[in-house]
């Protein structure tokens, strides 16, 4: 997807910004009222915080809960992958079964 042709008004902490990016207007749109939201349940007054430092306080808030998601994630696919190990065993465990049973069939024929 291509940069979009026009840029974008936001507002993030009481100052107003124009975006261009890949994503839709009401994406980035989306995307900086998180941000606004961020900055503001750390700092609720703008006019009173400067605005740098509570943008990277939120910067850091959001690289946190990025690193929890990973950190899930990366668990989730252990489990996965120790599921999956676990059902490839059982099915090489029957097939063998199933070998087993026709070459006795076969012998007793």
């Amino acid at each position: 997807m291509r940069s979009s042709a026009h840029p974008t008004e936001v507002v993030i902490f009481g100052r107003t910004y124009q975006l261009r990016g890949e994503r839709r207007p009401e994406e980035l749109r989306r995307l900086a009222r998180l941000v606004d939201g961020r900055m503001r349940e750390i700092a609720p007054n703008p006019t009173q915080s400067d605005g740098m430092k509570v943008a990277v306080l939120a910067a850091i808030n959001f690289a946190d809960e990025i690193e929890k998601y990973r950190q899930v994630a990366e668990e989730k696919e252990r489990q996965i992958d120790g599921v999956s190990s676990r059902l490839t065993a059982l099915l090489a465990d029957c097939l063998e079964v199933e070998e087993g049973a026709a070459t006795r069939y076969e012998a007793g024929s």
